[in-house]
């Protein structure tokens, strides 16, 4: 490997199922462990986690049949990963703990079925969470670098949420 520091940030302008604009880097105003809190609880707490959506994107990768869908859940989980990631980097500027560690020493249970289209329907329901909870956190995290962040990750949502939607008409159209 010709780059022994490759990053998610590296690797994110070639991902596809992501929106074309650039992400902005990782910056805060200034540490605010208010608002780090505010943004552990909303990406890896109740409102939207992030690892446990790679976690269910990966498991009906695994298990999807058509190659159009595996392709389609593997793509959105690379990008998810690339928000936790980015939401890592922004949560130690503000002075909290390490995300992917504390994030880790829970266990996420992904709700087992065999039908591709209630495993799409799952992953609208995901994404439709996880819009609302940025939508909490640009509201309540006042920091305009941080809240850039936030609206470029939900860019990335929204797409996901249209492939998604736009998956299952395709399946229901193949009947």
């Amino acid at each position: 490997m010709d780059n022994p520091h490759l990053t998610l940030a590296s690797f994110a302008p070639t991902m596809p199922y992501r929106d074309r604009s650039p992400y902005p880097g990782a910056e805060v105003t200034g540490v605010n462990h208010a608002y780090a809190q505010a943004l552990f609880d909303g990406i890896a707490g109740g409102g939207a986690p992030e690892l446990s959506a790679v976690s269910q994107y990966l498991d009906h990768y695994l298990t999807m049949g058509s190659p159009y869908l595996v392709q389609l859940e593997l793509g959105i989980a690379l990008v998810e990963m690339h928000h936790l990631s980015l939401v890592g980097e922004v949560l130690k500027l503000l002075g909290g703990g390490n995300l992917h560690l504390q994030e880790a020493n829970r266990l996420t249970q992904v709700a087992h079925c065999n039908n591709p289209n209630q495993k799409l329907k799952r992953d609208i329901r995901r994404e439709e969470e996880t819009i609302i909870a940025y939508h909490v956190l640009k509201e309540e995290i006042k920091d305009p670098k941080v809240q850039r962040i936030l609206e470029r990750i939900l860019l990335d949502e929204r797409l996901h949420l249209r492939l998604f939607q736009e998956a299952l008409s395709r399946q229901a159209q193949a009947g």
